[in-house]
């Protein structure tokens, strides 16, 4: 297959010279959809590997388990610093193009040609980036055996139409849960989320969520994860059963709801590192801060409510976002914008007060520009 050689970030590549990215699997799969998570991930990792020096006062283990161009391993190699760092791929060929782009960089990483699983059962970890095509369940017990007692886990699922509800029985076997399209992208994130705390509980391990988001045809989770059975407790405390329509969701069955499963719904980001990762993004330039900016912004409310939707159904006009929030602050209810969706907003107030706040003829409608901008 043809090469061609890019740019990213500060590294250099060879890849995959296709128009389509998933035709260049057979060699290193390259999507440059993907550069603003990597962007992230490359900021988290720095600021995951500074609190982790100052605590052990020792150089953290990275792994980047699937790892096909090298891309995230070279990224994290020379832009977060870490001096640590493992690219692995199953595929021979892919190891090779690692191993190329690592000479083309002058890099020093170590690389390996294992099944992922393998190798994660073998070896120790401190920081581990699973980012797999399709769903990352098969990786995660492996995963929670390597992981250190304070170690920075990353996952990414493109398994998109399990999650957002299209395969609701697919999403049990895999996941042990019943996705719905409702709310679908933030349920997608809490059903992986939940996933992950259950697999990693089994070796008295916490999982906890300090960055959560979805993104074109994907779902990216950043979690803490420590060792300890009253951390681990802590967490699984924030498991409830959940029944949900379109609009609404409760802990117990109601009129037209269909049951989820007992999911995590506590908290999807930790604002202090959300904070931290979005300073280091615009130190440098980075591409994707809004993310972090909106993630921040989030109050800590289970679901959204999806306002083109909810005004489509009573037939009234689009307000503009910022004053739907504002009518709902008003009221005395907490209310934001959501990292989850651009035309959505967070509350605690419930449907029928945020169907009130849509059908307030005091609210002027949105524009087209708002509304892309949202």
């Amino acid at each position: 297959m043809k090469l061609k050689q890019i740019c990213e970030g500060k590294v250099k590549l060879f890849v995959p010279d296709v128009a389509i990215p998933e035709h260049g699997k057979g060699i290193g799969f390259y999507n440059p959809a993907m550069l603003v998570d990597r962007n992230i991930s490359v900021c988290a990792v720095y600021v995951f590997a500074k609190r982790f020096r100052e605590r052990y006062s020792r150089e953290p283990r990275l792994c980047d388990a699937l790892s096909a161009t090298g891309v995230r391993a070279l990224r994290y190699r020379i832009e977060s610093g870490v001096s640590r760092v493992l690219a692995n791929d199953v595929n021979e060929r892919a190891a090779e193009l690692i191993e190329r782009n690592t000479k083309l960089n002058k890099a020093n990483i170590e690389i390996a040609n294992r099944d992922a699983n393998v190798l994660l059962s073998e070896r120790r970890f401190d920081i581990i980036d699973i980012d797999p095509f399709g769903s990352p369940v098969r990786f995660i017990d492996a995963t929670a055996r390597s992981l250190s007692k304070f170690s920075l886990l990353m996952v990414t699922a493109t398994d998109t139409a399990t999650l957002y509800g299209k395969y609701t029985e697919c999403c049990r076997r895999r996941y042990f849960a019943n996705s719905y399209p409702f709310f679908e992208r933030e349920l997608g994130v809490r059903i992986l989320i939940s996933f992950i705390i259950r697999e990693l509980a089994k070796y008295n391990l916490c999982f906890t969520p300090v960055l959560s988001y979805t993104r074109r045809h994907y779902l990216r989770v950043f979690g803490l994860v420590e060792k300890g059975s009253s951390k681990v407790n802590e967490v699984l405390s924030a498991f409830k059963p959940l029944y949900c329509t379109q609009t609404e969701w409760r802990f117990s069955p109601f009129g037209g709801a269909r049951y989820v499963g007992e999911i995590y719904l506590g908290r999807l980001h930790e604002k202090n590192v959300c904070r931290e990762i979005r300073d280091e993004m615009l130190k440098r330039g980075m591409e994707g801060s809004e993310i972090l900016e909106r993630a921040m912004e989030e109050i800590e409310q289970p679901f959204y409510y999806e306002l083109p939707e909810i005004a489509s159904s009573l037939r009234v006009n689009l307000p503009k976002i910022s004053e739907v929030i504002r009518s709902l602050r008003a009221r005395g209810y907490s209310a934001s914008r959501t990292v989850f969706s651009q035309c959505a907003v967070k509350s605690d107030a419930g449907a029928n007060e945020v169907k009130k706040a849509l059908s307030n003829p005091s609210l002027s409608p949105s524009t087209t520009s708002e509304r892309r901008r949202a």
